[in-house]
């Protein structure tokens, strides 16, 4: 996989990103790596001294200016990747022996899809799913399942783990306007564009969500940015998903702005 780089969105959390990096040094300790880092400087510098001291001579490390967001910060990886194909982490993320990135990477090479999603895998040994259809028609966005969970397919949306080729994320790219709420943005993006997305079920990493009180502060602020994704795209409300919750009523739930 000389031709993948993985790319990796940090903010304020050192251990987390010394446990995904030590995971990626014991899984794939050959592959390039590209950090994006927008915590305040005396963070900022301990992660890049973590980072240094794990990935070595593979690691690519961009201080970038504080807070300047999810989606800017991945921007900033695409752009400075220079291998055809990248493989997107979040900062929270360690690698098992179900975390076959080759296979992700696989899919994308052999042009069955742009881009492949894998699985997240939480502690409690759960699978969490975010992957389905999208629908959007008269201000509403309709998510449903996938047919199956056993084998690779077509989707719309799948979650923030996924191997893409790179000239499509440079043309694509994430809204830097929004610093959280990204994810339907973008794959609404997508699903303009006609980029075909992939789930591969079989490629699963483990989340290992972490929410010190420093990072709380500003993870907390993703309803701002939602809103501002809804209004972008004309949203009034949002049914169902991927694995439809249901209401008390047997009715699939339903989020409203």
């Amino acid at each position: 996989m000389q031709d993948t780089t993985l790319i990796i969105k940090s903010f304020l959390r050192p251990q987390c990103i010394e446990h995904l990096l030590q995971s990626i040094a014991q899984f794939y300790p050959y592959l390039p790596i590209i950090i994006a880092d927008d915590s305040e400087p005396a963070t900022q510098e301990r992660i890049a001294e973590l980072a240094l001291a794990c990935a070595g001579d593979r690691l690519t490390f961009l201080k970038l200016p504080f807070d300047v967001g999810l989606s800017a910060g991945r921007n900033r990886l695409v752009d400075a990747a220079q291998t055809p194909y990248v493989i997107l982490f979040d900062d929270d993320f360690v690698l098992t022996n179900e975390t076959i990135l080759d296979v992700l990477v696989e899919h994308v090479r052999a042009d069955k899809y742009d881009l492949v999603g894998g699985s997240w895998i939480l502690p409690d040994g759960q699978i969490e799913h975010f992957e389905g259809y999208m629908e959007l028609k008269s201000g509403i966005l309709r998510l449903s399942p996938l047919e199956q969970y056993k084998r690779h397919q077509g989707a719309d949306i799948v979650l923030n783990f996924f191997a893409a080729k790179t000239d499509m994320l440079k043309a694509i790219r994430w809204d830097d306007n929004l610093k959280q709420s990204e994810h339907f943005d973008f794959f609404l993006q997508c699903q303009q564009r006609r980029v075909r997305v992939g789930y591969e079920p079989t490629v699963k990493i483990l989340h290992d969500k972490q929410m010190p009180e420093e990072y709380k502060e500003f993870r907390m602020r993703f309803i701002h940015d939602r809103q501002l994704m809804f209004k972008k795209w004309g949203i009034t409300e949002i049914q169902g998903w991927p694995q439809p919750k249901k209401d008390e009523d047997g009715e699939p739930e339903k989020i409203r702005i």
